[in-house]
Order: C-alpha cells, then sequence, then structure tokens
C-alpha cells in the first residue's frame, strides 16, 4: 500500500489531529506516563551514535534529524 503520511513523534499530538480530520474522526490522544528525563542524545556516546548514524542513515536524512 502507499503511504500518504508519516507522523513525528515530536508533532505527536499535531500530527494525530491531522490523520483524525483527514478520515473524519473526533478523538482525542490523552498523554499517559509522562516522564521528565535528560535530553535522548545525552544517552549515546560517540561509539553509539556512530551506530545509530550508519544504521539509520536514510531515515535520518530523510527526516532531517542529527546528533
Amino acid at each position: 500500500p502507499d503511504i500518504n503520511f508519516v507522523g513525528r513523534f515530536e508533532n505527536l499530538s499535531a500530527d494525530f489531529n491531522a490523520v483524525c480530520a483527514r478520515i473524519g474522526i473526533d478523538a482525542s490522544l490523552p498523554h499517559l506516563n509522562k516522564t521528565k528525563h535528560r535530553d535522548y542524545r545525552k544517552f549515546y556516546d560517540e561509539q553509539s551514535q556512530d551506530f545509530v548514524s550508519e544504521a539509520w542513515a536514510d531515515e535520518i536524512q530523510k527526516f532531517g534529524y542529527e546528533f
């Protein structure tokens, strides 16, 4: 099947609302189990950054992600 929308976690609420509007439903997305933690980049050392950068290079480039 063709994919016509890819939502991003960092835009989860807005993207969820856009999908609901597109398919014609009225729904809400509760935010459960919210945690406070450091920026995810702090969990990666240079070796793990290199591994992730290589393993997911296509997605990182396609979506404009960077460490």
